[in-house]
């Protein structure tokens, strides 16, 4: 569900504020916008899909929502480590927002993605029996996941 108070949502409740988005101050603030649209974010999100072995381009925030939810099903180390890395770059994207909002503190894109990589490698510290798969190895090298995620052969 879309419940974000995004720009756009708080000036639809009639509450004045600026619309344009404090990542990049060039269009209006949405939810699409501000994950996905908005240059600094694509950036953030180009970047992690390569390292999520993700191929593809990024869509937008509805589709992009939509094919997680449909291709990431599942438990295998693989679908979960991508979803917490989907996650975890909203999470920073819009603490990074709110940053900049209430304290005026910016940081860079890769300042950005060094805090999604920490929170993804602290998210797997306790993920424990990952099959020793090349795929999974390959995976992990990219986050520099600790390699006490993975079973003894």
């Amino acid at each position: 569900k879309n419940r974000l108070a995004t720009k756009d949502k708080v000036l639809s409740w009639g509450i004045p504020a600026n619309p344009t988005c404090l990542l990049c101050n060039r269009e209006e603030e949405s939810s699409n916008h501000l994950f996905f649209s908005c240059p600094f974010s694509a950036s953030v999100w180009k970047q992690n899909m390569k390292k999520c072995l993700i191929t593809r381009r990024p869509l937008p925030w509805h589709l992009e929502l939509q094919w997680a939810s449909t291709s990431l099903k599942g438990n295998c180390f693989i679908s979960r480590w991508r979803r917490l890395a989907l996650a975890a770059s909203v999470y920073c994207l819009w603490q990074e927002r709110n940053s900049r909002l209430w304290r005026n503190d910016r940081q860079n894109i890769n300042q950005v993605m060094h805090h999604i990589e920490r929170t993804v490698q602290m998210k797997t510290t306790n993920w424990r029996k990952v099959p020793n798969q090349f795929q999974n190895w390959e995976a992990s090298m990219h986050w520099n996941l600790n390699r006490d995620i993975f079973k003894n052969n």
